[in-house]
């Protein structure tokens, strides 16, 4: 994922945890919000209590490689934050692609019915 795509600054994740619409499914919670300026944008957050610097970096490439994946199908301007579960923690590839394809389309449903 390209560096211009992803969340990084504080600012903008407490604007996302602020404004933004929460979902959650088995392996993820998922914050997200409108985007002024057109894009999205998608940032990672793994608490500490999830487990060792190697596995919540694991975790962060899967994610980053999954959303990288899944960008064509998201709706455009949007940020999305994505919480990993404990769950996520013994879960392979394809679940973690699966949980968030359904967050995307879930994200998708919604900002269509919000139109």
């Amino acid at each position: 994922m390209k560096a211009e795509y992803r969340l990084k600054k504080s600012y903008r994740f407490r604007y996302v945890y602020k404004k933004g619409k929460r979902l959650t499914n088995r392996l993820f919670q998922v914050y997200y919000a409108h985007n002024g300026n057109g894009r999205v944008c998608v940032g990672f957050s793994v608490p500490k209590k999830y487990g060792k610097a190697y596995e919540r970096n694991l975790l962060k490439r899967r994610l980053r490689d999954i959303y990288t994946r899944l960008y064509s199908q998201m709706p455009q301007a949007v940020m999305i934050i994505v919480i990993p579960r404990s769950a996520a923690k013994e879960a392979d590839f394809c679940d973690l692609f699966d949980c968030s394809k359904n967050a995307v389309e879930r994200i998708k449903a919604s900002r269509t019915d919000a139109k």
